[in-house]
């Protein structure tokens, strides 16, 4: 099921602001393209436009410090996989930066949370997602805090 990639966007811009991690919103948003293609559908075990999987999602489900409660069976809410995976981009941001001493790139930041994803392309390939998303950005932050953006 393919979604409304602006509807996508927008919640992403919401989850990103919620997390302290709006200056990793396109990152945030070409990760799902890498991923699905911002597609609803599930690809095996990997859920939604993330592509999360159960173990992943039930680590950052909870988190006190967020206020974050989901169910286990909420991975299928795509509007709630946005939130998570913000959360995980904060919590990689951390580690990343507290072993790098700089912030991270994209690439380190999507290796981080996805250590499995061996993609000898990979950066290509996200140059190619950030471009391909490069056009939700500001209608999604504008949706969010208004034209004066």
């Amino acid at each position: 099921m393919n979604m409304d990639r602006s509807d996508f966007a927008e919640e992403c811009v919401d989850g990103a602001i919620y997390c302290g991690i709006f200056a990793y919103l396109h990152n945030l948003i070409a990760v799902a393209q890498l991923r699905s293609k911002i597609s609803g559908t599930n690809q095996g075990e990997e859920i939604g436009p993330f592509r999360l999987i159960q173990k992943d999602w039930d680590a950052y489900r909870s988190d006190a410090d967020f206020d974050f409660n989901f169910l286990s069976s909420d991975i299928n809410i795509w509007r709630m996989q946005c939130h998570v995976v913000a959360l995980m981009v904060y919590r990689a941001e951390q580690r990343l930066f507290n072993k790098l001493n700089r912030n991270p790139s994209a690439v380190e930041l999507y290796q981080e949370q996805w250590p499995q994803s061996q993609q000898a392309a990979l950066v290509n390939d996200l140059v190619d997602a950030l471009a391909s998303t490069e056009a939700l950005i500001v209608p999604a932050a504008r949706a969010f805090f208004g034209e004066d953006i």
